[in-house]
């Protein structure tokens, strides 16, 4: 259930195969073929994944495929292609060298490319496993497009293990934060889950997907910046590196600023509108997270343009982990009391 409905999962392998590959009290992802038995909606051997692997209120439709066991152990499930797309992401790279115009300008006529196809190719609700096969094969060109543009940019050189071996530490750091932020996404929900009702878990998956629409933006924003104020510390322009912070912070107050006033502010007439009566509650409770628009923003520019450029990750990891015990503690007093606002309070906290 995801706190609107309810829907069973057949599995016909027995108990032995469900322990071995799914956790009790975990939130996945299901995909699948929905059909009908005994008036209850069922899918058979469904595809799942942790919601922390996916982001529903990103992630938008998704590509199904009829698949079988021997696939799925070859990890060819029905959403293999979206997973050989983010394997084949070597976007990081122009990134890093700051060649922006590279990935957007290719990524923009692909896409468009996309959206004629839809046009032409999608005439009505029959066409969907077209439409679907375009949106796939859009997201793996956008990945794809960018390999030939590798050369001249590297060099093919064989790495001795020592060599390799000095850049686990590093990469272990940086992977702890990716842990931290995982809590955060999902912690609120199995709390909410185990300690609450599926209908206030309900209201507060809805009510995140809204105030997440902004953070797009600011993301970009950091995406941008990282890669300029690690080559400004580098050649040590300690005053460029403070007049960049100065400027982004305030863009970014005024931008998440104005976000967060205006969602807050349409946020009860939108609800109801948007989701339906059975989540009017929402609107109160967009309301009481909207401020996490602007401490989201002040984190982005602090982490990106200041923290990691200067080999703080020490700090930045203690940083996340520290807002993720107090995010438990607060919840742990307030969910069983106050439901979904309790979680809201603990996040924002």
């Amino acid at each position: 259930s995801d706190g609107t409905g309810i829907i069973d999962l057949v599995w016909f392998q027995g108990i032995k195969y469900l322990l071995e590959h799914y956790k009790t009290r975990t939130e996945y992802i299901v995909f699948g073929k929905p059909t009908v038995f005994n008036g209850r909606i069922n899918v058979a051997h469904p595809d799942m994944d942790p919601s922390g692997e996916l982001t529903l209120s990103t992630m938008g439709l998704q590509p199904y495929y009829n698949t079988t066991e021997r696939m799925k152990r070859g990890f060819l499930n029905s959403h293999g292609l979206e997973k050989f797309s983010a394997m084949s992401d070597i976007s990081w790279f122009f990134f890093g060298l700051e060649k922006f115009k590279i990935t957007t300008i290719r990524n923009t006529i692909i896409r468009l490319i996309g959206v004629i196809a839809i046009f032409i190719f999608v005439r009505n609700s029959g066409d969907l496993p077209i439409y679907v096969f375009i949106l796939s094969i859009n997201i793996l060109l956008t990945q794809l497009v960018l390999w030939p543009f590798l050369r001249g940019e590297i060099v093919l050189y064989k790495p001795s293990i020592k060599e390799v071996c000095k850049h686990f530490k590093p990469c272990a750091i940086l992977f702890l934060p990716v842990i931290a932020v995982s809590l955060y996404l999902i912690m609120d929900k199995i709390m909410l889950g185990s300690m609450s009702t599926m209908r206030e878990s309900g209201f507060y998956e809805n009510t995140e997907k809204i105030v997440n629409i902004p953070f797009g933006v600011i993301t970009a924003l950091g995406s941008v910046m990282l890669p300029r104020m690690t080559n400004v510390i580098a050649n040590k322009q300690y005053g460029r590196s403070g007049k960049y912070i100065e400027v982004s912070m305030n863009f970014v107050m005024f931008l998440s600023s104005a976000m967060a006033f205006g969602i807050a502010g349409i946020a009860t007439v939108f609800s109801p509108v948007f989701f339906g009566k059975e989540f009017t509650d929402c609107g109160i409770l967009i309301r009481a997270i909207t401020p996490i628009i602007v401490f989201k923003a002040w984190a982005n520019v602090i982490r990106t343009q200041y923290l990691l450029p200067n080999e703080k990750d020490k700090d930045f990891i203690m940083s996340l982990f520290a807002g993720a015990i107090v995010n438990l503690i607060i919840n742990s007093l307030l969910i069983p009391k106050l439901g979904a606002m309790g979680a809201v309070l603990g996040t924002v906290a």
